[in-house]
């Protein structure tokens, strides 16, 4: 772990402290860039720190076991399902990134979408494939070249990552022309709220290195290429919800 000094966005190697909270053994600050207004944990994890931290959240968590549980756990994510047929039609190429233990995967193959994955927690990436029997991999870099999607949705995954312009950007290389990115994450503008409903781990963990209001997130999708067509807060998740659509090379 090193300390962070400058935005992973615009690269301004300044900005003031907002918040701050300890966990795992650490305490970390988060920093409100001072030119673009992004905001991000004082500190960097390389891959493979981040990994290995998921990897012990997998652990702990543990999925369903039996029949039925994983039948539960599937059928809680048809509003996956749902929210995908808003903006593409079956048959279509879907990819998850960070699909957990592919319940959401095998909610979209049973709907009929050519759903595939990427998950960097071995544990989950192996319960993955076995739960949805998809293909599943390890990181967007090992997504074959010539593998194409229609969408690609991540579900409170965009908040994982350490450089998330660079990230969008591997996320547009695979997306067909005119793809769309589907995602959600936790709303930093909700942060008294998760504090208020003792849920302060849903926003303020060491696996969270950036941090997200409406404004930082189009800001973001704006940066890496795409253009904004939705956005919804969900009052209930504290939660932010946006739909944006990759824009054509000038």
């Amino acid at each position: 772990m090193r300390l962070r000094t400058s935005c992973p966005v615009c690269g301004f190697r300044a900005g003031r402290t907002v918040d701050s909270f300890a966990d795992g053994g650490s305490f970390i600050r988060i920093r409100e860039c001072g030119t673009c207004g992004f905001l991000f944990a004082d500190r960097e994890l390389t891959v493979e720190e981040l990994a290995n931290l998921e990897d012990d959240l997998a652990a702990r968590e543990g999925p369903a076991t039996g029949a039925p549980a994983i039948e539960a756990g599937v059928r809680s994510h048809a509003f996956l399902v749902d929210l995908v047929r808003r903006w593409i039609g079956h048959g279509e190429r879907v990819l998850e990134i960070g699909p957990g233990f592919g319940y959401g995967l095998a909610a979209l193959r049973r709907a009929s979408f050519d759903a595939v994955g990427v998950e960097s927690s071995a544990g989950r990436r192996r319960l993955a494939q076995t739960i949805s029997g998809a293909a599943v991999y390890p990181d967007m870099g090992t997504l074959p070249a010539e593998m194409v999607f229609r969408l690609a949705v991540m579900w409170h995954v965009l908040e994982h990552i350490d450089q998330p312009v660079e990230f969008l950007k591997s996320i547009g290389q695979h997306l067909a022309t005119g793809g769309l990115v589907l995602l959600q994450v936790p709303s930093f503008e909700h942060r008294q709220s998760f504090r208020r409903t003792l849920r302060t781990t849903e926003l303020f963990t060491q696996v969270h290195l950036s941090f997200f209001t409406r404004m930082t997130l189009a800001a973001l999708l704006r940066a890496a290429g795409f253009g904004l067509m939705q956005m919804e807060m969900d009052e209930t998740n504290f939660a932010i919800t946006a739909t944006a659509r990759l824009r054509s090379a000038a």
